[in-house]
């Protein structure tokens, strides 16, 4: 009996040229924070200049558990409580917008961050029980753009029709 080939036991997609990409696209988004050129939502204000904002660097460790996760072809975000300490975004990308796992990583990181341009946080910049249960929720931004995050890994799989796209923060 020949064993078949799960997600979990295939070899992970990622390459060095993706996880450049990763950073590249997190740290150029926070340093536009950094500097107020963010767009808050469709008013055309924009976001208040970022202070201490850290640039990232890749972390394989995260990007291992990341895959793990994204190996298992999951429909949502895992739970909190698996992961303490660590912030997570996820996101499905249909295989009809993106060919390879390189343009389904960069459609992710776009859909994550490009929520803030749909919907506004407060002047205070406060993320409050509100911007929790908005639609659509802030949390794709808020992770990518927490000034206190240093390191982020991601993994990337091709499930049925979607590509899963699950990136790591630390600290949360």
């Amino acid at each position: 009996m020949v064993p078949t080939r799960t997600a979990a036991t295939l070899p992970s997609p990622m390459t060095e040229v993706i996880r450049a990409r990763i950073i590249d696209i997190h740290n150029y988004r926070r340093s536009r924070l950094a500097r107020g050129l963010v767009p808050n939502g469709p008013s055309g204000k924009t976001l208040d200049e970022g202070m201490n904002i850290y640039e990232l660097a890749y972390n394989m460790n995260l990007e291992q558990e990341a895959q793990k996760y994204a190996d298992t072809c999951p429909s949502m975000g895992s739970p909190l409580a698996s992961r303490k300490s660590i912030g997570e975004n996820f996101g499905m990308i249909p295989s009809s917008f993106a060919t390879t796992y390189y343009d389904a990583v960069n459609k992710a990181m776009r859909l994550f961050w490009n929520v803030i341009r749909r919907n506004s946080i407060n002047d205070d910049m406060l993320f409050t029980d509100q911007l929790w249960h908005k639609q659509p929720a802030l949390l794709r931004f808020t992770q990518m753009a927490w000034a206190s995050t240093y390191q982020v890994g991601c993994g990337v799989r091709l499930c049925a029709d979607n590509y899963v796209v699950v990136c790591r923060y630390y600290p949360r």
